[in-house]
């Protein structure tokens, strides 16, 4: 039988994300395939402690940066360069992403 292999295989997303929406359509691009990457503050998600976190966060690998120095914003950029696709905006905070060097004119830079 051979592997089963989702639909987004082969594809790494960041999410940036915090609250409930943004983890959640993480969490189903992870159900479909797709290596999710959550990036966190140094503080961590303060969502962490609900209990339908882990629920939403399910299926995805985590590191904690810090987005306001320059070297935390190549770490998480350089997390997503073994993918084809970076999706990080659904920051917290609308603007955040492009803020922190990550949004759409990084892209193409962390595309395989």
């Amino acid at each position: 039988m051979p592997d089963a292999r989702g639909a987004l295989d082969g594809i790494t997303v960041l999410d940036c994300s915090s609250y409930l929406a943004g983890p959640y359509g993480a969490m189903m691009l992870a159900d479909l395939g797709a290596s999710v990457i959550k990036v966190e503050s140094l503080e961590g998600d303060s969502f962490r402690e609900l209990p339908g976190f882990y629920g939403w966060n399910r299926g995805k690998r985590s590191v904690a940066v810090n987005l306001k120095e320059p070297a935390g914003r190549r770490s998480a950029a350089a997390s997503g360069q073994d993918g084809r696709r970076a999706d990080p905006e659904h920051a917290p905070r609308r603007g955040r992403a492009p803020r922190h060097g990550l949004g759409a004119p990084c892209a193409p830079s962390i595309r395989a």
